[in-house]
C-alpha cells in the first residue's frame, strides 16, 4: 500500500496492491533464503558484512553502484516524506536489479560477500516500509551468524559511498 501512496490524496483500498505487496515480500524472502543457502559453504569468505565488499565481476560493480544510487534516493525520498516513491524505487531495485539481473547473472560465479552486503543494505532500507517482514528475515540472518546486530531496528542505516 505504501507503494501507491502519493501523499496527495486518500487511498482507496486496493486488493491488487495487497497481492503485489505479498508477492514482493515473497520475493524478498526467497532472495534471503537463496543467500543463506549459498553462504553456508562460503562463510569464511565473508569478513565483515558492514564493510563494502570488493567486486569481482562487472555484475558485482553494477549492483553495488545501483545500491549506492538507491541509498541516496531513499534518503532523499524519506527525508521529503515521499514514502510511496521510496517504496516504488526499492521495489524496482530489489525485484529487477537484485533478483532478476544480479542473482540470475551471478548464479554460476556468485560473490557471496556482495550478495550478503546488498541484501543487508536492502533490508535496512526497506525496514521503515515493511518492518515485520524485514525483521523476520533479519532474525534468520542473525540465527545463521550473518549479521552482528540482534535487531534490524538497531542496525546502522546504510551510507552512500562518496
Amino acid at each position: 500500500m505504501t507503494d501507491i501512496n502519493t501523499g496527495i490524496q486518500d487511498l482507496k483500498f486496493d486488493e491488487e496492491a495487497i497481492k503485489a505487496g505479498q508477492k514482493f515480500a515473497n520475493k524478498l524472502w526467497n532472495i534471503a533464503r537463496f543467500t543463506i543457502m549459498n553462504l553456508e559453504n562460503s562463510k569464511s569468505e565473508i569478513l565483515n558484512s558492514k564493510q563494502i565488499p570488493n567486486p569481482k565481476s562487472q555484475s558485482d560493480k553494477q549492483i553495488l553502484e545501483k545500491l549506492n544510487q538507491i541509498i541516496k534516493s531513499t534518503d532523499e525520498n524519506l527525508d521529503s516524506f515521499r514514502f510511496g516513491q521510496a517504496a516504488h524505487e526499492l521495489y524496482d531495485f530489489v525485484w529487477h536489479d537484485l533478483a532478476d539481473v544480479y542473482i540470475e547473472e551471478s548464479k554460476k560465479d556468485l560473490n557471496a560477500s556482495v550478495l550478503l552486503y546488498v541484501l543487508i543494505s536492502s533490508l535496512k532500507l526497506l525496514h521503515p516500509i515493511m518492518p515485520f517482514v524485514t525483521e523476520s528475515i533479519w532474525q534468520n540472518l542473525q540465527a545463521n551468524d550473518l549479521v552482528e546486530d540482534k535487531l534490524l531496528i538497531n542496525a546502522e542505516w546504510p551510507e552512500p559511498n562518496s
